[in-house]
């Protein structure tokens, strides 16, 4: 019988990019990170977290939700009706990341599959966390969470979220799709969204230290590990 998943927290400073966060702590805990692909990486911001020897390719759509990077390691598609045949172009490399993309796609696993057929090592998937308190409250009021409901409308596509996501749903689809391949889920790692004030960190964890990490994390991250 496998073991379950490890359960942490990572505390993240709002003002800091979740793929800086991620990939400072991907590389923090993977000796020998040779090469990475990054699926949806916006401007490459992750690249800088890693080693200079470690090998970096960056893919995404062009949503423009960030400048584009002038880096000839980061391609962008235009149609994201293509991105997974440009994905599936690619050389496999050690790990594989996806930060928030899955939630932006019609039919969630698709990347997932075709990226566990690249990935070496590790998937590295970040989703967010849209059955957190703070949003069971804001969907009482009436308000929908992150990038969904008709205040979208118009928007670019990979601006939108096309999937409402909650922990054991994401782990459920994604295990299973993973085990087929290779892959089993290591650790569930919530991603806690901290005030820059020192103050304001100490009284948060005050408040919301009794509550379970599954209803204080903004984003949560899924590891794979190749079997």
């Amino acid at each position: 019988m496998s073991e379950p998943p490890r359960v942490e927290k990572i505390e993240k400073m709002r003002t800091e990019r979740t793929a800086v966060t991620l990939s400072r702590w991907i590389a923090g805990r993977t000796p020998g990170l040779t090469s990475v692909i990054d699926v949806g990486c916006g401007d490459g911001v992750a690249r800088h977290q890693l080693d200079a020897q470690t090998s970096y390719r960056g893919i995404d759509v062009g949503a423009d939700i960030y400048a584009r990077s002038s880096d000839p390691s980061v391609i962008y598609i235009e149609d994201a009706s293509s991105l997974a045949d440009e994905l599936r172009r690619q050389q496999p490399a050690h790990t594989l990341f996806m930060f928030d993309v899955l939630e932006h796609t019609d039919t969630f696993v698709e990347l997932f599959d075709i990226g566990s057929e690249l990935a070496q090592h590790q998937i590295v998937v970040s989703l967010p966390n849209e059955a957190n308190l703070r949003h069971a409250i804001h969907m009482l009021l009436d308000e929908l969470p992150g990038a969904h409901g008709v205040r979208m409308v118009g928007s670019k596509p990979g601006h939108r979220h096309k999937w409402l996501i909650n922990l054991s749903g994401a782990v459920d689809v994604l295990s299973s799709h993973a085990n087929e391949r290779g892959f089993a889920l290591d650790r569930i790692v919530h991603v806690l969204n901290m005030a820059p004030g020192a103050g304001k960190r100490v009284a948060r964890r005050l408040l919301m230290s009794a509550l379970p990490l599954r209803l204080q994390s903004y984003q949560f991250v899924l590891l794979f590990v190749r079997r």
